[in-house]
C-alpha cells in the first residue's frame, strides 16, 4: 500500500512538473490574445469596485521588463488619504502600470495542479471538474489584477507612513507576498475536492 501510495504521489509530481512548463510556455507565447480581450472587463471591475474615480480602458506598452497594462486613472470625487483630503482632478489623468503577465501568473499553477490530478470518475467528474475550473478562473481574474489596480490607487504609505488603509490594500499586500500561490493551490484544492464529492456520495449509496 505504501508503495502504491508512493508511486501515485511520484506520477503526480511529474505530471504537475509537466503540465506547469507547457503552461508557462502557452502563457508566454499567448500573452498578448489572451490579455488584450479582457483590458476592457478590468476597466469595467476596477470603475465598479471605487465610483471614486474614471479609469480609461487600459493599453498595454512594450518595456523592458515585459508587456505592461496601463491604465489612465483620474479622481471624480475628494478623496481622503493618510488624513489629507485631494480634491477631484476630472481633467488631470494618472498613469498606473501592471505586467501583463500577473494576469495568467496565479491561473498556470491552478491549472497545473487540476490538470495533474488524475480523474478517477470518468466524463461525469471530468465535466464537474471543467465547470468548477472555469469558476476558480473567473474568481482568479477578478481578485487579481483589478484589485490590485484598487488597491494601488488608495494605498498612501509610501506618501504618508502610517496612513490608515482599507481591506483592499491588505489583499494586494497578502498577494504580493505569496498569496498568489496561496490563493491559486486552494481554489484548485476546492474544485477537485467538489468534483469527487458526488463520486463519494453516489459510491456509499450504491453500498446501501
Amino acid at each position: 500500500m505504501q508503495a502504491t501510495m508512493h508511486e501515485r504521489w511520484r506520477s503526480f509530481a511529474l505530471r504537475l512538473i509537466l503540465a506547469t512548463g507547457v503552461l508557462l510556455g502557452l502563457a508566454r507565447f499567448l500573452e498578448l490574445p489572451l490579455v488584450q480581450p479582457l483590458l476592457p472587463v478590468l476597466r469595467e471591475i476596477v470603475n465598479a469596485v471605487d465610483d471614486r474615480f474614471d479609469v480609461a480602458t487600459p493599453t498595454l506598452v512594450a518595456s523592458k521588463a515585459g508587456r505592461l497594462i496601463e491604465l489612465r486613472v483620474r479622481i471624480m470625487q475628494p478623496l481622503e488619504v493618510g488624513g489629507q483630503v485631494i480634491p477631484a482632478q476630472p481633467d488631470n489623468w494618472l498613469p498606473m502600470r501592471n505586467l501583463a503577465a500577473s494576469v495568467l501568473q496565479p491561473i498556470v499553477p491552478l491549472l497545473a495542479i487540476i490538470l495533474a490530478w488524475p480523474v478517477v470518475a470518468g466524463w461525469r467528474e471530468a465535466s464537474r471538474r471543467v465547470g468548477w475550473t472555469v469558476v476558480a478562473v473567473l474568481i482568479l481574474l477578478v481578485s487579481n489584477v483589478p484589485l490590485g489596480f484598487n488597491a494601488m490607487m488608495v494605498d498612501a504609505r509610501t506618501l504618508f507612513p502610517g496612513a490608515t488603509v482599507g481591506p483592499l490594500v491588505y489583499w494586494n499586500d497578502f498577494l504580493q507576498t505569496g498569496g498568489n500561490l496561496v490563493l491559486p493551490v486552494g481554489l484548485a484544492m476546492l474544485v477537485l475536492a467538489l468534483s469527487e464529492r458526488r463520486n463519494s456520495g453516489t459510491n456509499g449509496a450504491a453500498g446501501r
